[in-house]
């Protein structure tokens, strides 16, 4: 609870005028418009191009509940969904390592450099349901009463989400395990249904000319910026975080090496979801 309430107060100080100043984001205003005019199914359209099922389920209900308070709803409602995330990754037994370990991961995540509208903004939900199907593969118990509901709400939320059915493919290559195969089929349905709605709607073109060099790139960078972020913006601060981020990744496998984890494939499988977000 510790980590939990930890996290919760590096979350309310990364975005404060959203706690004090609630409003809705200008894509929560296009969900609450179809839902007004269609319904719940009408507002499970894609968002940007692909489907967020996260804000689309959760600013309806927040304006089922009180149109009048709906913007301090959003927020709340947006609370709820990165403290789920925190506890999904420190309580459950994982694969990832003692809780002490999980608890510095949790305050990675929170820290971590991107853009203040990730925290407190009910549409940036989709962001932490991402971090989901990661988190759910290193659990070491079942637990299918929340496995599949999660990597359902994963898979719907963003391409990002349903690309992690590759990670649970190679787990389940190493250890035949039916967990991880149900992982695979409920986060293929959905990865299917993101790429098409990618490739087909309004960020075609984007998706289309993606450079992979330049994701490679990115994912050193993002490495990179947990040490830059405080530097000036410009050519010089990506090449200096794409250096630092080479330099912390190399130091992270000989590290791995130096203490015999070669064996295991946790690593790997980080490794693989690192690049796919990205």
């Amino acid at each position: 609870m510790l980590v939990i309430g930890g996290c919760l107060l590096i979350w309310f100080t990364r975005r404060p005028e959203q706690l004090f100043h609630p409003y809705l984001w200008d894509e929560e205003g296009q969900i609450l418009r179809h839902f007004l005019s269609d319904g719940l199914l009408g507002a499970q359209r894609p968002v940007n191009g692909y489907f967020n099922l996260t804000a689309t389920l959760l600013v309806p209900l927040a304006a089922t509940i009180s149109f009048a308070h709906l913007p301090a709803l959003a927020f709340w409602m947006a609370t709820a969904v990165f403290a789920l995330t925190v506890w999904m990754l420190v309580i459950p037994d994982s694969r990832w390592g003692n809780q002490g370990t999980r608890a510095c991961m949790a305050f990675a995540m929170v820290l971590c450099p991107t853009n203040p509208e990730t925290f407190g903004v009910l549409l940036y939900s989709f962001w932490w349901a991402t971090l989901w199907p990661v988190i759910i593969l290193g659990w070491k118990r079942d637990l299918w009463w929340a496995r599949v509901p999660l990597l359902i709400v994963a898979s719907l939320s963003s391409p990002a989400g349903a690309l992690m059915a590759v990670p649970f493919a190679v787990a389940y290559w190493f250890d035949r395990r039916r967990a991880n195969l149900v992982a695979v089929g409920v986060l293929a349905v959905g990865l299917v249904l993101e790429l098409t709605s990618l490739f087909t709607g309004v960020r075609k073109d984007v998706a289309l000319s993606t450079n992979l060099l330049a994701v490679l790139a990115q994912c050193l960078r993002t490495v990179g910026l947990f040490v830059v972020w405080w530097a000036e913006r410009g050519q010089v601060y990506w090449q200096v975080s794409a250096l630092l981020g080479l330099v912390l990744v190399e130091a992270l496998l000989a590290a791995v090496n130096v203490l015999r984890l070669t064996q295991t494939m946790e690593p790997l499988l980080l490794l693989i979801a690192m690049v796919l977000f990205t």
